[in-house]
């Protein structure tokens, strides 16, 4: 599990890679996904104090970040606390 390494904002920078953004405008993006999951106060914390909830929150995050017009899921709400 690399992922637990990184911080939600490392990760979702991570995911903006290829497009053509700003820096500024990437940061504003994340923090506002970020905020919109729940998670702005631990943006910047490691992902590996993260409960499983607050995982399960970031990969919604990712979801988001892609902006899919469809995205299928499993049982989304398991473990979300």
């Amino acid at each position: 599990d690399q992922i637990l390494g990184i911080t939600p904002y490392e990760d979702l920078r991570f995911n903006y890679k290829g497009r053509k953004i700003s820096e500024h405008e990437m940061a504003e993006q994340i923090q506002y996904i970020c905020k919109q999951v729940g998670l702005e106060p631990k943006v910047h914390r490691s992902v590996s104090t993260f409960s499983y909830g607050e995982r399960k929150r970031l990969c919604v995050a990712q979801i988001l970040l892609a902006n899919a017009e469809v995205v299928l899921c499993d049982e989304p709400t398991s473990g979300l606390d």
